[in-house]
């Protein structure tokens, strides 16, 4: 009998454990590609434009206090 390996993404966790059920991703960096380009709109990041993604990406993580975590689906529910 064969095992069953539980299906797992990555996904946006907080500080306290939340998890982002909207960043829910089978890669890591589409996970990180969507948050970037979602925090570039903001106008309060304008002064952080010249950085590249993955600068914007570090500030954002320290700002946001957030972490990107594998997760299995059957937390995710």
């Amino acid at each position: 009998m064969r095992r069953r390996t539980a299906q797992t993404a990555w996904a946006i966790v907080g500080y306290r454990g939340w998890i982002n059920h909207g960043s829910l991703k089978y890669r890591r960096r589409d996970v990180i590609a969507a948050w970037v380009e979602e925090f570039r709109r903001y106008s309060s990041m304008a002064r952080y434009a010249d950085l590249t993604d993955a600068q914007f990406w570090r500030v954002i993580k320290r700002r946001q206090n957030i972490a990107i975590r594998r997760i299995t689906l059957r937390v995710a529910r």
